[in-house]
């Protein structure tokens, strides 16, 4: 009995997921929506780099780490309103240590300058392979970074995201996550 009752307790837990991440992406399409009937200039293009990912791992007060490097790449959608801010919105695939996630960064963009610019907001990312059941897919976190644009097509970029929920949904004392730290290159296309 008490298994079922964990068991519900776990699908209750991923049914209020789904149902937020659903939310979240239809108040993302809504504001993608609007934005772009009055943006400047909506460009769209490609990205791609290098990835490290750190884990912290706590169980019953006993903290571990670990960091393990990969890569990422996908594409990107900037959305213009004004000439010093944009909306920068991307669907990333990532692959470090053979795990498989993709991310979807919805970031502010800020331009100090002509070429310079700094850019935060939120994150989500979601885990392709299986995973034990008392670990959750989707994960939500907060990321930030700074970049250059080379030309008017070419940029570069380093972010770095923390994961703010955790990674493990069980009953046991245990916090699991993973933040990232990227360096990557990507093109705007005309």
């Amino acid at each position: 009995m008490a298994k079922k009752s964990l068991l519900l307790l776990d699908l209750l837990l991923i049914n209020q997921t789904l149902l937020t991440m659903k939310k979240l992406f239809f108040l993302l399409v809504v504001v993608l929506f609007t934005m772009q009937i009055s943006a400047q200039e909506t460009r769209f293009g490609a990205t791609a780099g290098y990835l490290n990912g750190a884990s912290k791992i706590t169980v019953f007060g006993e903290e571990t780490s670990g960091t393990d490097s990969g890569f990422y790449g996908g594409l990107v959608a900037e959305i213009g309103l004004s000439e010093s801010f944009a909306i920068q919105t991307e669907v990333l695939y990532m692959n470090i240590d053979d795990s498989s996630l993709l991310q979807v960064p919805f970031f502010g963009k800020i331009y100090v300058s002509e070429k310079f610019f700094f850019q935060a907001g939120p994150t989500i990312t979601y885990t392709l392979e299986e995973i034990a059941e008392d670990f959750t897919k989707f994960n939500l976190g907060v990321g930030g970074g700074l970049g250059y644009d080379i030309t008017e097509d070419f940029f570069i970029e380093t972010r770095t995201s923390f994961q703010l929920n955790n990674y493990y949904n069980g009953r046991a004392d245990i916090k699991s996550r993973i933040n990232f730290i990227s360096l990557g290159i990507g093109y705007k296309f005309s």
